[in-house]
Protein backbone atom coordinates (compact mmCIF):
# COMPACT_ATOMS: atom_id res chain seq x y z
CA UNK A 1 0.00 0.00 0.00
CA UNK A 2 1.44 3.53 -0.88
CA UNK A 3 1.40 6.91 0.71
CA UNK A 4 -1.22 7.53 -1.81
CA UNK A 5 -3.52 5.17 -0.78
CA UNK A 6 -3.35 5.47 2.85
CA UNK A 7 -4.16 9.50 2.44
CA UNK A 8 -6.74 8.65 -0.25
CA UNK A 9 -10.22 7.43 0.12
CA UNK A 10 -11.40 5.03 -2.41
CA UNK A 11 -12.84 7.77 -5.28
CA UNK A 12 -9.55 9.74 -4.80
CA UNK A 13 -10.58 12.26 -2.63
CA UNK A 14 -8.72 13.25 0.40
CA UNK A 15 -10.02 11.75 3.53
CA UNK A 16 -12.22 14.02 5.73
CA UNK A 17 -10.44 14.33 9.33
CA UNK A 18 -11.76 12.36 11.60
CA UNK A 19 -14.45 13.59 14.10
CA UNK A 20 -13.12 14.84 17.64
CA UNK A 21 -9.47 15.12 15.97
CA UNK A 22 -7.13 17.65 16.96
CA UNK A 23 -5.06 19.90 15.39
CA UNK A 24 -2.11 19.78 17.88
CA UNK A 25 1.43 18.21 16.92
CA UNK A 26 1.71 14.77 17.14
CA UNK A 27 4.85 12.69 18.65
CA UNK A 28 5.90 9.24 17.79
CA UNK A 29 3.29 7.52 19.68
CA UNK A 30 0.11 9.35 17.90
CA UNK A 31 -1.07 11.58 20.37
CA UNK A 32 -1.93 14.75 20.02
CA UNK A 33 -1.07 17.93 22.24
CA UNK A 34 -2.31 21.42 22.06
CA UNK A 35 1.45 23.38 21.91
CA UNK A 36 1.87 23.83 17.96
CA UNK A 37 5.55 22.91 16.72
CA UNK A 38 8.19 23.82 14.33
CA UNK A 39 8.57 19.95 12.73
CA UNK A 40 8.42 19.84 9.45
CA UNK A 41 6.26 16.40 9.61
CA UNK A 42 3.92 18.38 12.28
CA UNK A 43 0.28 16.69 11.41
CA UNK A 44 -1.44 20.42 12.01
CA UNK A 45 0.46 22.13 9.03
CA UNK A 46 -0.03 19.20 6.94
CA UNK A 47 -3.69 18.31 8.20
CA UNK A 48 -3.31 14.71 8.46
CA UNK A 49 -5.18 12.17 10.73
CA UNK A 50 -2.68 11.38 13.17
CA UNK A 51 -3.02 7.62 12.08
CA UNK A 52 -1.92 9.10 8.52
CA UNK A 53 0.80 10.66 9.93
CA UNK A 54 2.00 7.50 11.33
CA UNK A 55 1.86 5.73 8.16
CA UNK A 56 3.91 8.17 6.96
CA UNK A 57 6.77 8.10 9.71
CA UNK A 58 6.59 4.32 8.70
CA UNK A 59 7.21 4.91 5.56
CA UNK A 60 10.01 7.95 5.76
CA UNK A 61 11.53 5.27 7.92
CA UNK A 62 11.59 2.03 5.92
CA UNK A 63 13.00 4.83 3.09
CA UNK A 64 15.69 6.00 5.15
CA UNK A 65 16.47 2.20 5.65
CA UNK A 66 16.78 1.49 2.07
CA UNK A 67 18.65 4.37 1.43
CA UNK A 68 20.82 3.25 4.35
CA UNK A 69 21.13 -0.16 2.92
CA UNK A 70 22.06 0.53 -0.65
CA UNK A 71 25.14 2.85 1.04
CA UNK A 72 26.43 0.33 3.21
CA UNK A 73 25.95 -2.11 0.08
CA UNK A 74 27.89 0.68 -2.22
CA UNK A 75 30.77 1.50 -0.31
CA UNK A 76 32.76 -1.85 -0.18
CA UNK A 77 32.26 -1.71 -4.72
CA UNK A 78 33.21 2.01 -4.65
CA UNK A 79 36.47 1.45 -3.06
CA UNK A 80 37.46 -1.77 -5.35
CA UNK A 81 36.77 0.87 -8.15
CA UNK A 82 38.78 3.41 -6.50
CA UNK A 83 41.90 1.29 -5.75
CA UNK A 84 41.47 -0.02 -9.12
CA UNK A 85 41.34 3.37 -10.71
CA UNK A 86 44.83 4.05 -8.95
CA UNK A 87 46.14 1.13 -9.96
CA UNK A 88 45.24 1.82 -13.79
CA UNK A 89 46.33 5.27 -13.30
CA UNK A 90 49.39 3.88 -12.11
CA UNK A 91 49.86 1.81 -15.44
CA UNK A 92 49.49 4.28 -17.93
CA UNK A 93 52.06 6.44 -15.93
CA UNK A 94 54.25 4.10 -16.23
CA UNK A 95 53.54 2.67 -19.62
CA UNK A 96 53.50 6.78 -20.78
CA UNK A 97 57.47 6.72 -19.10
CA UNK A 98 58.25 3.64 -21.17
CA UNK A 99 57.45 4.95 -24.63
CA UNK A 100 58.71 8.58 -23.76
CA UNK A 101 61.55 6.56 -22.87
CA UNK A 102 61.71 4.83 -26.08
CA UNK A 103 60.67 7.79 -28.20
CA UNK A 104 63.71 9.81 -27.15
CA UNK A 105 65.91 7.13 -27.40
CA UNK A 106 64.95 6.41 -31.18
CA UNK A 107 65.25 9.46 -32.08
CA UNK A 108 69.21 9.72 -30.63
CA UNK A 109 69.20 7.12 -32.41
CA UNK A 110 68.17 8.51 -35.53
CA UNK A 111 70.60 11.76 -34.60
CA UNK A 112 73.56 9.74 -34.45
CA UNK A 113 73.17 7.59 -38.19
CA UNK A 114 72.36 10.93 -40.20
CA UNK A 115 75.61 12.08 -38.22
CA UNK A 116 77.40 9.45 -39.17
CA UNK A 117 76.11 8.84 -42.52
CA UNK A 118 74.69 12.45 -43.69
CA UNK A 119 75.05 11.42 -47.40
CA UNK A 120 73.13 8.67 -47.14
CA UNK A 121 70.99 10.01 -44.47
CA UNK A 122 69.77 12.77 -47.39
CA UNK A 123 69.56 10.11 -50.04
CA UNK A 124 67.09 7.70 -47.84
CA UNK A 125 64.92 11.52 -46.88
CA UNK A 126 64.96 12.25 -51.21
CA UNK A 127 63.82 8.84 -51.88
CA UNK A 128 61.30 9.07 -49.17
CA UNK A 129 59.55 12.36 -50.44
CA UNK A 130 59.56 10.95 -53.65
CA UNK A 131 57.55 7.67 -52.28
CA UNK A 132 55.29 10.17 -50.45
CA UNK A 133 55.02 12.58 -54.06
CA UNK A 134 53.61 9.68 -56.09
CA UNK A 135 51.96 7.92 -53.46
CA UNK A 136 49.62 11.35 -52.98
CA UNK A 137 48.82 11.46 -56.50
Amino acid sequence: MSIGDDLLSAGGEARPRASGASTGSTGSTGSTGSTASTDPGDASKLDVDPTDQERLDRWVERLHAGIDHLADAAVPRLLRLQSGLRATRGTVRRQAGMVREDGEAWAESLRCTVREHPVKAIAVAAAFGLLLARLSR
